[in-house]
């Protein structure tokens, strides 16, 4: 055993490529106490560069060590780790490329595991793109690429690639934003307020803010990173609520298809109707909540968080940003989800990752059927 073959064998476990013989290799070094400090050196520059990092619960520590010792990659010695390494160990061994995403079902375990490999044209995840409606009606398609400076009137409007800006504007016009599947798009506006537009949704605002209040009306899903004025508020128009903010950041989504409209507070403070949200709560069908953040916003951080999830949430947002239909072959499955997805995966590559952890599937002319 050495230093240059502890690295060796990380290094195979971070690109895939690992047998299940230098998988045990690893775990011995991770039980060796010789080589706890350079096992730790080593783990904590190779959990550094995995793309997704996920501090799992309790519950989630013990089913992922269960699941690691089943798959015949371990032994009783991981249980000598402490958590933050064997998070890492079993990231590393057990997913092999970095990407965590560990599903529960509720089946027999025989039945967890099919694999499915369809072959059809694939589908690449979704990009900046949007499209401009001018006050005169007229439509202007945007991208990650295109760059110009626009004329409303006599309206100046600055689009960089995969984003544009009103900021200082004077000349008041009503503009609106639009996405669609597959798209996301982020603008700032003349306030320096930032927005960022999730797939399937717009935001209609004024180029420029001349009244008592900012105003604007959003559909679908959006992120706001507030510019703060006390002496003008921020209002947000949904299909259902007025969310009122000052300087703060917080996510609303009103998507029609989702069961209910979600406003969650990252900083600062936000007001609807009465009732006041403070950070780490989001507003529920005329409720306070806590709720998790981090899942919340995670599709404006690039990557889906879906903790207890069950199949229809995730496959709402994979319609969305992958442009897809999804059906249900009779009811649809018992999963639940937990983990997270890299937003830039090809839909061929999410879809490798559930048949092997036992969705069934087939796909055909955009349509995702899930088999019961």
């Amino acid at each position: 055993m050495s230093e240059e073959r502890l690295i060796y064998l990380i290094e195979r476990c971070l690109h895939g490529q690992p047998t299940i013989e230098e998988r045990k290799e690893l775990l011995e070094y991770a039980a060796d106490p010789r080589y706890k400090a350079l096992f730790d050196q080593h783990m904590e520059k190779a959990w550094a560069s995995v793309p997704v990092k996920q501090i799992f619960s309790e519950v989630g520590q013990e089913a992922m060590l269960d699941y690691t010792l089943h798959q015949g990659t371990a032994d009783k010695k991981l249980k000598r780790l402490t958590w933050l390494k064997a998070a890492a160990a079993i990231l590393l061994l057990v997913i092999g490329a970095g990407i965590y995403f560990a599903f529960y079902k509720n089946a027999p375990k025989e039945n967890t595991i099919v694999h499915t490999t369809p072959e059809f044209e694939d589908v690449l995840p979704g990009t900046d793109k949007a499209i401009l409606t001018l006050s005169t009606g007229e439509q202007i398609s945007l991208n990650d690429t295109f760059a110009a400076t626009i004329k409303d009137a006599a309206l100046d409007i600055n689009i960089i690639k995969g984003s544009l800006s009103y900021v200082g504007a004077q000349v008041v016009a009503m503009n609106t934003v639009s996405t669609p599947n597959g798209g996301q798009y982020k603008l700032t506006l003349a306030d320096g307020t930032k927005v960022w537009l999730n797939a399937s949704s717009s935001i209609t605002y004024p180029t420029a803010f001349k009244n008592a209040t900012r105003e604007v009306q959003i559909k679908g899903e959006a992120y706001f990173e507030v510019a703060a004025n006390k002496q003008l508020p921020f209002i947000v128009k949904t299909r259902g609520e007025e969310i009122r903010a000052v300087g703060t950041q917080f996510n609303v989504n009103t998507y029609e298809n989702e069961p209910h409209i979600k406003t969650s507070l990252v900083e600062g403070v936000v007001s609807i109707g009465n009732t006041i949200l403070q950070p780490g709560q989001a507003y529920v069908n005329g409720k306070v909540v806590n709720t998790d953040i981090d899942q919340d916003i995670s599709w404006k951080n690039g990557y889906f968080k879906v903790n207890g999830a069950d199949i229809t949430t995730l496959m709402r947002q994979f319609e969305r940003w992958y442009d897809i239909r999804v059906r249900y072959e009779g009811k649809a499955p018992a999963y639940k989800f937990q983990g997270e997805l890299d937003r830039g995966l090809k839909l061929s590559e999410v879809l490798e990752i559930l048949s092997e952890q036992g969705v069934k599937y087939s796909f055909n002319n955009k349509t995702l059927i899930i088999k019961n």
